[in-house]
């Protein structure tokens, strides 16, 4: 994945779309929870596209978070 760049607003870059997508297991949370003789994984991509202040990226962080909480994991 490409790296996050950050910058503040006062910079004259253009602007630049940011995301940050990670994936989740979530087969030890499976309710009733999966035999040991089944194969294979089960994951749930999260993607969170925050918009830049001069916060410095907190923001991304936090968007991540409730990105990944969406799923219960």
């Amino acid at each position: 994945m490409d790296p996050v760049h950050i910058r503040h607003e006062n910079e004259s870059r253009p602007k630049q779309d940011l995301h940050r997508a990670t994936c989740s297991n979530l087969r030890p949370i499976l309710d009733p929870p999966l035999s040991e003789y089944h194969f294979g994984n089960i994951s749930r991509l999260a993607i969170a596209m925050p918009s830049v202040g001069v916060d410095g990226g907190s923001e991304l962080l936090q968007k991540v978070r409730e990105a990944i909480s969406v799923g219960n994991v």
